[in-house]
């Protein structure tokens, strides 16, 4: 590629791009990402309290200077984090209802009924291979609709 190529790619390039530093324009994702950036990224630099500490060595006091070169990710404030915290701690330590059901059945506990399958049948009668009542029986009456003739009364019930 000749040199006057490259300078015409890198011209175009730039005027895509926009100028160095700009502000991406507002509802775009790099819009968004700078906002996030802002609000939990890095804290700003802190003053240096080198003066502080200077008057400290003269006077003999004790001066607490804490500096956070590496905090990455840090909360909106401290009304956040008790909002966060008054959340996770919301009616810890609190009584419990009770609960009036049954204790959980559990295999082999002693009056919990299991139902897994269906027993095998007992009895596997077919109805259609009896033969037909013979004309006069009680089989026969009972069938009609009719009382049964009755019964002997030499024999036992």
């Amino acid at each position: 590629m000749s040199s006057a190529a490259r300078s015409v790619v890198g011209l175009l390039m730039a005027a895509i791009a926009g100028p160095l530093g700009a502000e991406p324009p507002p509802g775009s994702a790099d819009h968004a990402l700078a906002a996030a950036r802002a609000a939990y990224g890095p804290a700003p630099e802190s003053e240096p309290c080198t003066a502080q500490e200077e008057a400290a060595i003269i006077t003999g006091e004790i001066v607490v200077c804490r500096r956070r070169a590496t905090e990455e990710h840090r909360l909106r404030g401290a009304d956040e984090a008790r909002r966060r915290h008054a959340a996770a701690t919301m009616d810890a330590g609190d009584p419990r209802a009770p609960d009036p059901g049954p204790p959980p059945c559990r295999r082999g506990a002693p009056g919990c009924v299991h139902f897994g399958r269906v027993p095998p049948r007992i009895f596997a009668i077919d109805v259609t291979a009896l033969p037909e009542a013979p004309p006069g029986s009680d089989a026969d009456r009972i069938a009609r609709g009719l009382a049964p003739q009755g019964l002997d009364a030499a024999a036992p019930p």
